[in-house]
């Protein structure tokens, strides 16, 4: 999970909304020796945005997993509904649900509801997936907050990095103040890890 919210953190400062955050474009790096995971890195940047407050067009296309995929993406086959890094964050809670419960937290029924209440603004009508009763109250209020159908009310990126680095004592200074730089020409960007 740490790895993850770190890898995160470098992306939005950066700008950049990945837009199809799923397990399969988590690649994980097993220690050799056999200590278990070493790393996990986010990974296939395909359908990915860089999102800036100049830029003048909106996020507002259906793209991304469906079973990882954001109330207010998934509302855009019914209206068109803008949106920003926060169906990231949903994605990431729909993640770790999935490494904590070993299953998706909606099926395909629960999410087309989630889609048409997102369309209506009808937030009411919700209800998040419960965890095991063994997950810890913090990864559960983190998870919880993550899966949070107003993406208005959802946790953000600073506020989840901090969040996790509360959880797991670790230090919170991932990357440089000079660590995204753009080649305005061709909209890449490049991330450096300190």
């Amino acid at each position: 999970m740490d790895n993850v919210i770190r890898g995160y953190k470098a992306l939005y400062d950066c700008c950049i909304v990945h837009r199809d955050i799923k397990p399969q474009n988590i690649l994980i790096k097993y220690d050799p020796i056999g200590r278990g995971f070493e790393s996990a890195k986010i990974s296939d940047f395909g359908i990915s945005r860089i999102l800036t407050e100049e830029q003048s067009e909106a996020l507002s296309n259906v793209a991304g997993t469906f079973y990882y995929m954001a109330p207010e993406v998934g509302a855009n086959l019914l209206r068109t509904c803008e949106y920003d890094y926060q169906v990231d964050m949903w994605s990431l809670g729909c993640l770790f649900y999935q490494c904590i419960a070993a299953k998706v937290p909606f099926d395909e029924c629960s999410l087309c509801r989630l889609f048409l209440y997102a369309a209506g603004g009808n937030y009411e009508a919700y209800e998040k997936p419960e965890l095991p009763a063994d997950t810890e109250e913090e990864i559960e209020q983190i998870v919880s907050s993550l899966l949070e159908i107003d993406s208005s009310k959802r946790i953000t990126p600073p506020e989840l990095h901090a969040a996790v680095c509360a959880w797991s004592g670790s230090g919170c200074s991932y990357v440089s103040d000079d660590a995204c730089s753009y080649q305005s020409d061709d909209r890449r960007a490049s991330i450096t890890y300190m």
